[in-house]
């Protein structure tokens, strides 16, 4: 199990610990908006808690590789919680626990500094992937016609 080990935050992970399961949904039940599979992409770190009303903010850095993933009302799972994105600088998002979230998941348990698992909008990463080869071909042509100075910049 190497890979689960050091793609998710299990490595941090002592006798006694708490951790997040969530149950699938049936195949042939309503969807709710957001598509995650239940695969861990990456660990994230929260930087800060805020409590604002009843809603607790968790600001949390994803690595950068995961920014073209991030999107404002977007959705992430974190720890196996499906949440959606309120603010995004950059890699870093803003998420807002309701107080069910806050009582019924492990998160507002979670210190600043500590790791969660992240896993990114399947949509999303569908979507990138088939436009991948689009985006290389047309950065190919660019630098072509720059190099053969049809283009300057």
């Amino acid at each position: 199990m190497p890979e689960t080990f050091n793609t998710t935050s299990l490595r941090q992970l002592v006798v006694g610990s708490a951790v997040q399961l969530e149950r699938a949904i049936a195949a042939n039940g309503r969807f709710g908006g957001h598509f995650v599979s239940g695969h861990i992409d990456a660990v994230a770190v929260i930087k800060k808690k805020e409590y604002r009303e009843n809603a607790l903010y968790m600001t949390i850095e994803v690595p950068e590789a995961y920014e073209s993933f991030l999107l404002v009302k977007g959705s992430i799972a974190v720890d196996g919680t499906s949440l959606t994105i309120f603010h995004v600088v950059k890699s870093t998002i803003t998420i807002s626990l309701i107080p069910h979230t806050q009582n019924a998941t492990i998160l507002a348990a979670k210190n600043v500094g500590e790791l969660v698992n992240i896993e990114c909008d399947l949509l999303m990463k569908y979507v990138q992937q088939f436009i991948k080869p689009q985006q290389k071909a047309e950065k190919g042509m660019t630098q072509l016609l720059e190099e053969s100075g049809f283009l300057s910049r």
